[in-house]
């Protein structure tokens, strides 16, 4: 499971259909996760071009953690455009 959008990186450069893909995910407890998105030029590639860190809520009754992260990136504003992939 990953994401792709367009995106501009901090240095100004447009990357056009960036990978992004979830790592470095732990659970905080019961009902909290972090996580970080690792966005790449494209889905072969290995190094970040940029890394974004996040909180989240956790639910035990939810789909798996990685699932949820997914969810939750998608309910952001600047991610309302990415696609699944």
């Amino acid at each position: 499971m990953a994401l792709k959008q367009n995106m501009k990186t901090p240095q100004g450069f447009d990357a056009v259909d960036a990978y992004g893909r979830v790592s470095a995910l732990s659970l905080n407890g019961k009902d909290a996760m972090t996580f970080s998105l690792s966005w790449l030029k494209d889905q072969a590639k290995t190094s970040p071009i940029v890394v974004q860190h996040f909180n989240a809520a956790y639910s035990l009754n939810g789909a798996n953690p990685l699932a949820q992260a997914y969810l939750h990136l998608k309910s952001l504003p600047e991610f309302a455009g990415a696609t699944n992939c």
